[in-house]
């Protein structure tokens, strides 16, 4: 069979208060989860497999569904997040208007918040709760075996709605069974970092799921599993072998297991790759010895979950960590000679201005390399968003309202608007990034680290979007 696997355009994507014109100098990452999909089928099956990434290639619905003619795919797989939900909407319309026959089906974080109104839609066939490897591959092979797909673990078809809302995922426990996700299925060259050091770049992860329970985060279903070493290092072998000498880790956190992460850099040190990565963990998690390691095996940056400067708040949105443990993780991290990239999250609950004044504050006296401030977004399907709509902070459930009718540029009604109205904090985002990277000495220290021309005039150009940004 022909399976066409598409991540969507935000074309027309929901406002979700980010900085859109700072968003096109950030660089594009790859969609991991469709190339796992890819390889996964690719290993495992004689279906000719087709990947397009909309939103690298800046491609309207029209223009995929140009694609689609020129493919005809039998099966479509699409991830879907509900930021882009009505340009999914239209691009199934479309699919469907020109064979009924193709079967679309659905994963990714929006099929798994809402998987009823998802199976719904009229021209949506099925989703996948949960990892989508091994039910998609079931669900090309039944249906080109003109058999039955029902029955297998974390698929749900049309007809299956009550049972989806009630469900239970698919976890692929034995995480070194997969391939690695198939990056020579699209452009090579499409993939960049506006923090890079090099031209090109690409991400990866060593385990799926985290164990901890933030109250914001849409991720509080997964389980966690873990990659061996060996793995990791022989994904890492092969990403070298494409040119590729650059590598973000999207681990939800990387230390969970902190003898694996030790394992994983000596064995990168032995083999003197020559691979220059980055890395997502909790303060919590590092110490010396670990952060030293990680500094030997060629780790060049720490990404650090901070989000607020008050003990109080990180007690309320369960972080589970302290204020001098985050002091802790960051002196840490620049004594082991890492880059530190600091998280921060300015409108959660309980936050007044002077709380927000705090974080602000407490973010120029860590002083990382590099820091970001959002505005909370209350996303569905978390804790924050069901406490937001229970304590009427959030007077109506918007993001239902939108997934049954969706409308072009969707922007949100309301945030977690408890002490501050959204207008102020926006403001107060915009005076926390004036403060923290227009300081004379932010400035003096990061054009001595510059390293080239091009990393140069990348920066220079996400710089002037801050400003204009930030000055409206």
């Amino acid at each position: 069979m022909k399976v066409l696997l598409i991540f969507p355009p935000r074309t027309h994507a929901a406002r979700i208060l980010l900085l859109d014109s700072i968003e096109e100098h950030m660089g594009h990452k790859p969609p991991l989860g469709l190339m796992y999909i890819a390889a996964y089928l690719k290993r495992n099956s004689v279906h000719e497999v087709f990947l397009l990434d909309s939103q690298v290639e800046d491609l309207s619905v029209p223009q995929i569904l140009a694609q689609v003619d020129r493919i005809n795919p039998d099966v479509v797989g699409i991830t879907a997040w509900t930021d882009y939900w009505y340009d999914i909407t239209r691009l199934i319309e479309g699919i469907k208007r020109r064979n009924r026959g193709t079967h679309v089906s659905l994963g990714g974080p929006h099929a798994s918040v809402f998987p009823k109104l998802s199976l719904d839609h009229p021209g949506v066939d099925s989703i996948i709760l949960g990892d989508g490897e091994a039910p998609f591959l079931a669900l090309v092979d039944a249906l080109s075996g003109g058999s039955s797909p029902r029955g297998i673990p974390g698929l749900f078809l049309k007809g299956d709605e009550a049972n989806a809302e009630n469900s239970s995922f698919y976890w692929h426990e034995n995480l070194d069974e997969l391939p690695f996700p198939a990056r020579t299925a699209l452009p090579l060259q499409n993939y960049t970092s506006v923090l890079g050091k090099e031209r090109l770049a690409t991400t990866m992860v060593t385990s799926r799921g985290c164990p901890f329970q933030c109250i914001f985060c849409k991720l509080h279903y997964q389980r966690t599993r873990l990659r061996s070493a060996d793995n990791v290092v022989e994904e890492f072998q092969e990403i070298r072998g494409l040119g590729i000498r650059e590598i973000e880790l999207y681990d939800d956190t990387f230390s969970v297991s902190r003898q694996r992460v030790i394992d994983i850099c000596q064995e990168l040190e032995r083999r003197k790759l020559g691979v220059n990565w980055m890395c997502r963990d909790r303060v919590d998690n590092v110490d010396e010895e670990t952060l030293s390691w990680m500094k030997r095996a060629g780790c060049s940056r720490i990404h650090l979950g901070v989000e607020s400067g008050s003990d109080r708040t990180l007690k309320t949105v369960k972080k589970g960590i302290t204020t001098s443990q985050i002091r802790a993780a960051v002196g840490a991290a620049k004594r082991a000679g890492l880059e530190v990239l600091t998280y921060f999250m300015l409108g959660l609950p309980g936050e007044t201005r002077e709380d927000i004044g705090e974080t602000i504050a407490f973010a120029i006296e860590l002083d990382p390399d590099y820091a970001t401030f959002s505005v909370t977004i209350p996303y569905p399907g978390t804790e924050l968003y069901n406490r937001g709509l229970a304590e009427g902070v959030i007077p109506r459930d918007y993001w239902r309202e939108y997934v049954e009718q969706p409308v072009p540029d969707f922007c949100l009604p309301h945030l977690y608007e408890e002490h501050l109205t959204k207008e102020e904090l926006l403001r107060v985002r915009n005076r926390a990034i004036k403060q923290f990277y227009f300081r004379p000495r932010y400035i003096r220290k990061n054009l001595s680290r510059v390293t080239s021309l091009r990393a140069l005039l990348r920066r220079a150009r996400m710089a002037l979007s801050l400003f204009k940004e930030t000055g409206r």
